[in-house]
């Protein structure tokens, strides 16, 4: 299933249901049975969330639903979630984070965690099978990630990265299978595409794995949005799987020759001034149909609307000079 919002629960669409989580949930085989299940996030402080089972009709109606068991974390919210076969077992496990609610009602915008419950896939649907407490660190960091198939056997693994910005440190983290053992780790100081004169600040997101160059090895995508100044960049790291300090990297930012776009804010249209917070958006896809796959970015500010950048694939990496920029006007949006 790749349209979430196309599936109706009951008489409702996915789409329109509404609740205080940050994601909606996640997409998965839970049961094993072959047919798609989404998975939607519950209400503060009253369940952890609703599985809706494939097959649907073509009303986008359920075959069925189950609520995953478990205790909730007191005074806690599910927020957002994960799903991914580790174990190849054709189940799907899932991962689900509870922050604070606030019940005081004090505005102040604390969101600790809470809790994370971990669910196995089973036949009837998921079943609870680990709740670390928020202080073990550890154990939390260890279910933490993207579901990929690093290294292309079929089954995922579950990545996370770390840039930190004092250090120009970018850190790529796998686990085989989540809470189990050490993740494989490799770190790479001074990173491409950093400028020496802007400030560097910390924080990654926009993880995603899949085919970029066309040889049929995963590779590895992610994006620093606030460095450079919050100008951000997208970084592509080839053969996921064989990851090691001496990878070469590559950078892509709004300076990068080919990338188009400007703006309309003070600065005559010079990208440079405008703080895009540059950041992939998952899923990798192939816009442009030749097979690879291609990078869709965005700004991470959200005070702007910049539009899309396409970053086509290739087998050098991402090909700048056939990037596209797509505003919210292309799209009908404006």
């Amino acid at each position: 299933i790749t349209g979430v919002r196309h599936l109706a629960t009951g008489s409702r669409m996915v789409g329109d249901l509404e609740g205080g989580a940050a994601d909606f949930g996640s997409v998965g085989d839970f049961d094993g049975d072959g047919s798609g299940d989404v998975f939607r996030l519950g209400a503060p402080g009253t369940s952890t969330g609703t599985v809706y089972f494939g097959p649907f009709d073509r009303a986008g109606a359920a075959s069925r639903t189950a609520e995953p068991a478990g205790k909730l974390p007191s005074e806690s919210m599910p927020y957002r979630s994960g799903s991914g076969d580790f174990d190849g077992d054709g189940r799907d496990e899932l991962t689900v984070w509870f922050r604070w609610t606030d019940p005081d009602s004090e505005g102040d915008g604390i969101t600790d965690l809470r809790g994370v419950h971990h669910f196995r896939g089973g036949v009837s649907g998921p079943v609870l099978a680990a709740t670390p407490a928020p202080s073990d660190e550890a154990a939390v960091r260890a279910l933490t990630g993207v579901p990929a198939d690093v290294d292309g056997d079929g089954d995922d693994e579950l990545v996370r990265t770390r840039f930190i910005g004092y250090g120009t440190r970018l850190t790529v983290f796998v686990n085989r299978a989540p809470g189990e053992g050490q993740p494989a780790e490799v770190t790479f100081t001074d990173p491409p595409g950093l400028d020496g004169d802007r400030p560097q600040y910390g924080g990654s997101k926009g993880v995603a794995v899949g085919d970029v160059t066309g040889d049929g090895r995963p590779d590895l995508v992610v994006s620093t949005p606030v460095a450079n100044d919050h100008h951000g960049v997208v970084y592509i790291a080839p053969d996921a799987a064989r990851l090691d300090s001496g990878t070469r990297l590559q950078a892509v930012s709004l300076e990068s020759p080919g990338v188009p776009g400007v703006s309309n804010d003070p600065g005559g249209g010079n990208k440079q001034y405008v703080r895009h917070r540059l950041a992939s958006r998952p899923p990798l896809l192939d816009v442009n149909g030749d097979g690879l796959l291609d990078v869709v970015a965005a700004s991470d500010n959200l005070a702007r609307r910049t539009g899309f950048w396409v970053l086509p694939g290739s087998p050098d990496g991402l090909d700048t000079r056939a990037s596209r920029h797509v505003t919210e006007e292309d799209l009908g949006f404006g």
